[in-house]
């Protein structure tokens, strides 16, 4: 439905580009009709709906970018989310997911290996509950596990599982990285837990995102999908760069 409308958007823009275009040129060519204007510039069509599309694509990503601001604080620095990495990083990864989605379990193999190559960032769980309902059991036991300080573990073990995530895989990994499975099992059906999980939810719908992987660097759109190991290092380092820079201009203002 929002394909079709941004179709339509973009032939009514078209016919005001070409309208405008052939009102213009008439006035200096008279008699020069709006068919004879298309075929003797067909690529005016391809250019109009091209400007239109980025026009678009610029509109789309500034509303993102403006809620992503209005919630920053809920992103990176929720204490109910759970935290990898350098907890007092320069460079903050938030990272939206699930886990029965095997193009975030790709996705976690690069950050793993991210992380550890760079001392100074901060990677910020948000679990949530989109494709099954074991991806609901899964990340409420993730939040158990970061209460009971195993969240890195249990993680990695889920992240890492090749068979089918059912309920009682996720309580095996549990126990297999020395997790209380008991009080696991009392935390997913409290009403803590519970709301975690649907903060997460409500932050991604408030958000604007309908997929997971969602990768976010310092605030910034990074990534709506998998990323590679360079790409996500050119990420952090933009983003390392924009502190670097921010932090000058604070030491020039300073001084003067």
């Amino acid at each position: 439905m929002k394909k079709h409308l941004n179709l339509i958007i973009s032939v009514l823009a078209l016919i005001v580009a070409i309208i405008a275009i052939s009102c213009s040129c008439c006035k200096k060519e008279q008699g020069t009709s709006v068919e004879e204007l298309i075929l003797a510039k067909p690529e005016i069509v391809v250019q109009a709906i091209e400007k239109h599309q980025a026009n678009l694509k610029a509109e789309q990503e500034a509303q993102l970018q403006a809620r992503i601001d209005a919630n920053l604080e809920k992103l990176q620095n929720n204490p109910n989310s759970p935290v990898l990495g350098n907890q007092d990083g320069t460079v903050t990864i938030v990272e939206f997911f699930d886990y029965n989605c095997g193009y975030c379990k790709h996705m976690d193999t690069v950050v793993e290996k991210t992380l550890a190559k760079n001392a100074d960032v901060k990677w910020v769980a948000k679990p949530l509950n989109f494709l099954s309902p074991t991806s609901a059991y899964a990340a409420k036991a993730s939040i158990s596990a970061n209460l009971q300080g195993k969240y890195q573990e249990f993680h990695r073990a889920i992240m890492s599982n090749k068979s089918s995530l059912t309920e009682a895989k996720v309580d095996e990994l549990a126990i297999s990285v020395g997790m209380d499975v008991a009080k696991m099992k009392a935390d997913i059906k409290s009403d803590n837990i519970n709301q975690i999980i649907d903060d997460n939810v409500k932050l991604s719908r408030e958000i604007g995102l309908n997929g997971v992987p969602v990768i976010l660097v310092n605030g910034k759109l990074a990534s709506r999908g998998l990323m590679s190991e360079d790409a996500l290092q050119k990420a952090i380092d933009e983003a390392k760069t924009t502190n670097n820079n921010a932090e000058e201009v604070n030491v020039e203002v300073v001084d003067e």
